[in-house]
């Protein structure tokens, strides 16, 4: 009696040959791959492009405005004119006392600029992100920058008249940023979930 060679073998369910003929009886496709996770963030709209490049250039604006305020005007010209007169009255500061006043404070200004620039760009990164709470707070700090602009325009002439021409401009950028951050489709960005 000649014996099967696959005798005593327990045979697939599907016959011999197995999975080649297609899936075993009873058994089904394979489940689904789970879903990724954490979800795919869908890409920033393109008004939060625009409101994040509008950001950056508002911040190198201001950044050459300063410099130009500084290397064509003397800002301090008023506050020196007024130590002169105290102190030909016998009173007040000497010119070297307030020299000296103004690097501490520029020295002072300049650390904390330093630390809202790098705050600022933070904060740009996590809007362009889709977190809404950055947006708000970069909402507050465009406000405050307008009402600083609006109020600093009538000083211009103090100033060679520097600030009548960059203030406007900041103020335009201004705008323009929250204007595109507020954009409808902008807003389903930011409404939508995000996992980052």
């Amino acid at each position: 009696m000649t014996e099967h060679p696959n005798e005593g073998v327990p045979r697939h369910p599907g016959g011999e040959r197995g999975l080649e003929g297609g899936y075993p009886s009873g058994l089904g496709p394979p489940p689904h791959m789970p879903p990724q996770w954490p979800p795919q963030r869908p890409l920033p709209p393109r008004e939060v492009g625009i409101a994040f490049k509008l950001w950056v250039a508002q911040i190198i604006f201001g950044l050459l405005s300063t410099v130009v305020l500084f290397a064509f005007s003397d800002p301090f010209a008023a506050g020196r004119q007024r130590v002169a007169a105290n102190r030909a009255q016998g009173g007040g500061l000497s010119p070297q006392q307030f020299d000296t006043f103004l690097m501490t404070i520029l020295i002072i200004g300049g650390v904390f600029g330093v630390l809202f620039l790098a705050v600022e760009v933070w904060l740009l990164l996590k809007m362009r992100r889709g977190r809404n709470w950055a947006r708000i707070t970069l909402t507050v700090l465009a406000g405050i920058s307008v009402l600083g602009t609006l109020i600093s325009l009538p000083q211009g002439a103090t100033t060679m008249g520097i600030t009548l021409v960059t203030g406007p401009i900041a103020l335009l950028i201004n705008i323009a940023a929250i204007v595109f951050m507020y954009r409808p489709a902008a807003n389903a960005y930011f409404a939508a979930p995000n996992w980052i």
